[in-house]
């Protein structure tokens, strides 16, 4: 079964953020990413505007999308009340959720555990397009804290979906957790996702071992945005742009543009950025790495790399192109002459004969870097030179 890649920033990312975002703003993110071919984005979300300011004017934000054929656009909801408002757009897919504890659920929507059950069951049942059942907190609470996977597999039993998700909302989960408990959900014979979140750094060792037990949905967030407004201490989702690299150096085919996806992050960046700074300002350094990074491939021409306090020999460490011996400059493009050239001719000491380099914050100023950036540099050069 092929692979669905979900993207929930314009959700589940902007709903953690400090701003809340017009609407028209929330849907020019929403067309970006489908134009950069994700198969499916949940766009908005329906609940009260008092608890969730970030996620008012729903209505408004799904009449500003611009439709492209092949993306699913997908609404959120926790109650009858914000499925009749979904139910009157034409979002494509419902997602409706509910938390694997009495207390997330008594924090999250104001109902108990069965209470919540009862509600997702009812609006399942009415739901007159394509529904996913997302079980938050499947991996672990912030209030109750491990939770018993056979509770989330009873749960999961009971919920009549066309797609079964399991979130680990704050980031708790380890490889073995996901890989058992998709295994077990997936016994029911329905399709499973995985929606991760990255806050100790195991949520893309996460999103793969899902797919080994056979996931075929998997949730993200453009640059790494989101969180849980009722989650304490929970950190961004796995970042899109992220997952799609590390899928398709797997050799799996997802059918998103990696470069759009790039640009997108700049915009998300943009988005997040706090109204009292302007332009020229620090912008909001988002969590996905492949934006800073760059992709190591030589002719990208189109992606900016923003790479920050990097020599020469570091930037080999980390897999990107660029010529022995000279380091990149700020800002700079992949092939564009003023970053990696493999083809300039460097003389012994890496320094470039045919013309001056212009370089306005030089990586090898010891003046300016201090003593332990020349440690560093050399610490990096002896791991290079380390059989």
């Amino acid at each position: 079964m092929a692979l669905t890649l979900c993207d929930v920033g314009p959700r589940d990312g902007l709903q953690n953020e400090p701003d809340a975002l017009a609407p028209a703003v929330r849907a020019e993110l929403i067309n970006k990413l489908a134009a950069a071919g994700l198969p499916r984005i949940e766009a908005v979300s329906f609940v009260r505007d008092d608890r969730i300011p970030q996620m008012a004017g729903a209505e408004e934000v799904v009449a500003a999308i611009e439709r492209r054929d092949g993306v699913e656009y997908a609404g959120l909801v926790l109650n009858e009340q914000g499925f009749e408002r979904l139910r009157a757009t034409g979002l494509d897919r419902v997602n409706v959720t509910l938390g694997a504890t009495d207390t997330f659920n008594r924090r999250n929507g104001n109902a108990s555990l069965v209470e919540a059950t009862a509600r997702v069951e009812r609006i399942l049942a009415e739901a007159d397009r394509p529904t996913t059942a997302t079980i938050s907190v499947a991996f672990g609470c912030p209030f109750e804290g491990e939770v018993d996977p056979g509770v989330v597999v009873e749960l999961a039993g009971k919920l009549e979906a066309d797609e079964l998700v399991l979130a680990d909302t704050i980031g708790v989960a380890t490889p073995s957790a996901v890989r058992s408990l998709v295994e077990r959900v997936g016994a029911l014979g329905k399709p499973v996702g995985f929606h991760g979140h990255n806050t100790r750094n195991t949520g893309y060792a996460n999103a793969l071992a899902a797919l080994e037990a056979g996931a075929t949905v998997l949730d993200a967030s453009i640059g790494g945005l989101g969180g849980c407004p009722y989650a304490p201490r929970a950190t961004g989702n796995i970042a899109t742009e992220d997952l799609v690299y590390l899928l398709e150096g797997e050799g799996i085919e997802t059918g998103v543009d990696l470069d759009a996806l790039i640009h997108d992050v700049a915009v998300a960046r943009d988005l997040a950025r706090p109204p009292t700074r302007g332009p020229g300002l620090p912008r909001r350094r988002l969590r996905g790495r492949l934006a800073v990074s760059g992709i190591p491939v030589t002719g990208v021409n189109e992606l900016v790399l923003e790479v920050l306090d990097l020599d020469a020999a570091g930037a080999l460490l980390r897999g990107r192109a660029r010529a022995p011996g000279r380091p990149a400059l700020r800002g700079s493009r992949v092939g564009d002459g003023r970053g990696a050239d493999p083809d300039r001719a460097l003389d012994a000491a890496g320094r470039d004969r045919g013309r001056t380099r212009r370089c306005p914050r030089p990586l090898r100023d010891a003046h300016r870097r201090g003593r332990l950036r020349r440690r560093r540099r050399a610490t990096a050069r002896a791991r290079l030179r380390a059989p």
